[in-house]
């Protein structure tokens, strides 16, 4: 009977690992959903540090239920079509999203540069939004859709400098060989949100793409958790002092009325305490 017992455990904690690995598979996936970023085997099973053959396994799998797929002229891996057909199982737009869009149109109008809306998912950070302003010249840096580290990109270095230090180093800390592969170690990451804690709002003077520049402020009031962050990206010719505290008084303007809406929908829910 205790072997018997003992099996059964055995049987369903592999069963729960391989679930997890495969999830752990999808995470990565989806951090190179482009085809152009898409990843090879030998990448996933490193960073992943499964073997070969196990992640061969897994993404068989994933592509016969529609998860993943491969790109043939690459060689590389990325998430499938399956994905979205399971998300329009839900609304059409994130409650948060719905609830933000407004507030992100009216900083496009005021900034005339590219507007992103991101918020966390777990170590990630998940861009759910962008608005074009109609400055002649765009930053596209980010799509919709698009999952980072939370590190690797100045919204997540916003949501980080709003943890303890504890909780942020343990996360930058458990992540150093996903942002090598952004070209950011640990210790430059956790320069950088102090570094924001101290302004208030994450500043990055050489954005994704070279001659630009970045600005991120976080969505929720003190004490409340960090709802999402709202970035501006643009031309680092444009990005001059001035103009930089202009962008910031009416994103931080705009983000708090978002805030306030947000905390009222959530307390109306019984998801947050008055």
């Amino acid at each position: 009977m205790l072997d018997i017992a003992h099996n059964g455990a055995d049987n369903r904690k592999s069963g729960t690992q391989a679930i997890s690995r495969a999830l752990d598979v999808l995470d990565l996936l989806a951090m190179g959903s482009n085809p152009n970023r898409g990843l090879k085997i030998g990448d996933i099973s490193k960073f992943l540090g499964i073997t070969r053959p196990t992640t061969h396994r897994i993404l068989t799998t994933l592509i016969e239920r529609g998860f993943a797929q491969r790109v043939e002229k690459s060689g590389r891996y990325m998430i499938g079509e399956q994905i979205s057909l399971l998300a329009l199982s839900r609304e059409r737009k994130l409650p948060i999203l719905q609830l933000a869009e407004t507030h992100l149109q009216e900083i496009s109008r005021i900034v005339d540069d590219t507007v992103f809306f991101s918020i966390r998912s777990g170590r990630d950070v998940v861009t759910i939004a962008r608005m074009i302003g109609n400055f002649p010249i765009q930053v596209l840096s980010i799509d919709v859709g698009d999952r980072r580290p939370l590190g690797a990109i100045t919204a997540g270095v916003a949501m980080l400098s709003r943890l303890s230090d504890a909780e942020a180093a343990g996360i930058v800390a458990n992540d150093e060989a996903r942002l090598a592969k952004f070209q950011y170690t640990v210790p430059d990451v956790l320069n950088f949100v102090r570094e924001t804690r101290a302004r208030g709002f994450a500043y990055r003077q050489k954005g994704v793409i070279p001659g630009t520049k970045a600005i991120a402020v976080t969505v929720g009031r003190p004490g409340d958790p960090v709802m999402g962050a709202v970035t501006v990206s643009g031309m680092a010719k444009r990005m001059t002092e001035s103009r930089v505290n202009e962008i910031i008084g009416a994103v931080s303007s705009e983000c708090e009325a978002m805030a306030t809406k947000l905390r009222q929908k959530l307390t109306a829910d019984g998801l947050m305490t008055p």
